[in-house]
């Protein structure tokens, strides 16, 4: 039977159906329903009495919900319903091309369209020949026809949970209802029903588990945060956590963070989310972590507000905080050049009087991180969220897997957070050794050797190596404001090397440089381009603008003398004193083995510190040599 789509449909054709009362009838063009639910009801009773199933091929929402956010992949209330849709298509499960030779589709041609119509669902089009067998006897076991009731899910639990097996537990309820045939699922149904509840119970042993090590965690340190959302019976939904230490490198690195949530680290495929921010060394480290049930905006707007209630300022209880509100969005998205964003901003202050408030003057002079009119020009520490959700998941892969629990995941969590520490202390002890090979006829070298930690010094140098390829022409002048073009020879797969070119302006009185590639607005490293400038006009001072102190060695940062549950300050020192008592006591005692006068002199020397150790701590003078 074919329906032509194109044939004109009179009043006369047009019948009012209600699929409850009409039961299995047969689809056909014209027909009309209250709702496409009763349209799909139809359909899936005519495809179980021949034998056959009926899948959702395409839909298409109403504009108004699709205002609204709602989306077939939104979840609660942003998640699509039926009668949501202005537009149904249904389709045999067995249509499509063959993919593999052991595939069933048969490029069934079998489809129910329905197209909402001055307020009614109504099939404007559909095809009912198959191209294959049907089954009617077999209905019963396809997946569309297959369910289990509340009582007897319920039933289901409460037989598990009594150490029923599962097969015993099948049986039941087959020789409860008279027999399989009465029996609208399967014993593979009844498995997955036990298999969702032990895993719903796993997640909250594991739950009280979290609430534990949190509870612990706060005893151990009072500014360390933690929140958990549950569902409506109380199920573990998202969590969110951060301690002293981790709060404290906010001040020093909270400039540039990514949120990254592709790794999922536990077994409940929760993904874990960590906000990573950039160090010193350029290394990331993790600083605010969350566990997260879904990817959906209600997630992350729980995620984000928790984030701001532990990481950012507020405004107080300013009296006028609506009208100001109102004021600082107008002023944010409505201004997107520089100038007329600061302008906004400025009468902001005076007219609501906030000349003082402390929190609106930090702001403004952060207004480089968050305004999108100070956006083009903003410093990025060199991250790319790509690379670094690449580097972290790597890292965290080494602890936890998609079959770690959330007790286990804790653990390992900590211990990952303990091996960040200490690489950040080993990089720290690397950085104040003997410097890396230094070329002081490079200006930038000799300065930036001094002040940058080995990392970011050898950033410095590899741009400073690159000068061999780089040449520099100076194009122009306006008084002390200098133009020039950098001219360097890179290589490509498709040529062995290509002329590429960069522009640049320096102002010798303001001590300004700036470079087309903007290499140091993203990353905080001077380019080879400056860098031949700077050699070519005999520039003798790097100003200190351009001496980051986020990348310095000898800088005092706040979070490193911090205790938490991973890292130990007192623990630490001690540790290292220990390590360079080590090496110290390793080398010395090969010395005195030479000659007799070498020996002597080890003898009375160690005399002479053992006697003096022994006044400062206050122990007896044992009298041995040494």
């Amino acid at each position: 039977m074919i329906i032509d789509l194109n044939e004109d449909i009179y009043d006369d054709d047009v019948v009012e159906v209600n699929a409850d009362e009409q039961g299995p009838s047969i689809p056909c063009k014209g027909m009309c329903f209250v709702s496409d639910e009763e349209l799909a009801t139809l359909c899936h009773n005519y495809a179980y009495k021949l034998g056959f199933t009926f899948l959702v091929q395409s839909s298409l929402l109403m504009d108004e919900y699709k205002a609204l956010g709602v989306r077939r992949t939104g979840v609660g209330k942003l998640e699509t319903q039926n009668h949501m849709l202005k537009r149904l298509r249904l389709h045999c499960k067995m249509g499509g091309r063959k993919q593999t030779m052991n595939s069933q589709v048969s490029d069934c041609k079998v489809f129910v369209e329905g197209r909402m119509v001055e307020g009614r669902m109504e099939i404007t089009g559909c095809l009912l020949e198959h191209k294959h067998t049907l089954h009617p006897n077999s209905s019963r076991f396809m997946v569309n026809y297959r369910n289990i009731d509340c009582p007897t899910h319920n039933r289901i639990v409460i037989n598990d949970r009594s150490a029923i097996p599962i097969s015993r537990n099948f049986n039941q309820l087959v020789v409860e209802n008279g027999g399989q045939e009465n029996v609208p699922y399967n014993q593979r149904d009844v498995r997955n029903v036990v298999n969702l509840e032990r895993r719903m119970s796993r997640i909250q042993g594991d739950a009280v588990a979290l609430e534990e090590y949190f509870r612990k965690q706060h005893d151990a340190d009072k500014n360390f945060y933690s929140c958990i959302q549950n569902d409506e019976i109380g199920t573990l939904m998202n969590a969110f956590w951060y301690d002293s230490r981790s709060r404290a490198t906010w001040k020093d690195f909270g400039d540039i963070i990514t949120f990254d949530t592709t790794f999922l680290a536990n077994r409940y495929k929760m993904p874990f989310a960590p906000f990573v921010c950039v160090n010193h060394h350029g290394k990331s480290i993790v600083f605010v972590s969350a566990l997260l049930s879904h990817e959906d905006s209600d997630t992350f707007e729980w995620v984000f507000k928790q984030w701001l209630l532990c990481m950012v300022k507020n405004l107080g209880s300013l009296t006028k905080w609506s009208k100001i509100g109102v004021a600082i969005h107008e002023a944010v998205h409505d201004f997107l050049d520089a100038d007329e964003f600061d302008e906004a901003w400025r009468l902001i202050i005076e007219t609501c009087g906030l000349q003082a408030n402390p929190w609106m003057k930090e702001m403004y002079e952060i207004r480089q991180r968050w305004a999108p009119g100070h956006w083009r020009t903003t410093f990025w520490a060199g991250m790319s969220s790509t690379q670094r959700s690449e580097r972290m998941n790597r890292f965290f892969k080494g602890y936890v897997n998609v079959e770690t629990g959330l007790s286990r995941f804790l653990l390992q969590y900590e211990a990952a957070m303990k091996v960040k520490v200490e690489e950040e202390k080993i990089m720290d002890s690397q950085s104040v050794q003997p410097p890396l090979p230094v070329d002081k006829t490079v200006l930038v070298e000799y300065v930036f050797h001094k002040k940058y930690t080995n990392a970011k010094f050898a950033e410095v140098r590899k741009q400073s190596v690159a000068l061999k390829h780089t040449n520099a022409t100076k194009t122009g002048a306006l008084g002390y404001l200098l133009f020039y073009r950098a001219d360097e020879n890179v290589a490509t797969r498709m040529k062995w090397k290509q002329k590429k070119s960069y522009f640049l302006s320096i102002d010798k009185e303001k001590g300004e440089f700036s470079c087309s590639c903007k290499l140091f607005e993203f990353s905080g490293i001077l380019c080879r381009h400056i860098i031949r400038v700077i050699d070519t006009e005999v520039i003798q001072v790097i100003p200190d603008k351009y001496i980051l102190d986020r990348w310095r060695k000898n800088k005092v940062r706040g979070y490193e003398d911090i205790r938490v549950s991973y890292y130990h300050p007192e623990e630490s020192a001690r540790v290292k004193k220990n390590r360079d008592f080590s090496q110290r006591h390793t080398y010395l005692p090969s010395l005195p083995m030479h000659n007799d006068a070498t020996l002597l002199l080890y003898k009375e020397a160690t005399k002479k510190i053992r006697s003096a150790l022994e006044a400062e701590v206050g122990v007896e003078n044992t009298g041995t040599d040494g």
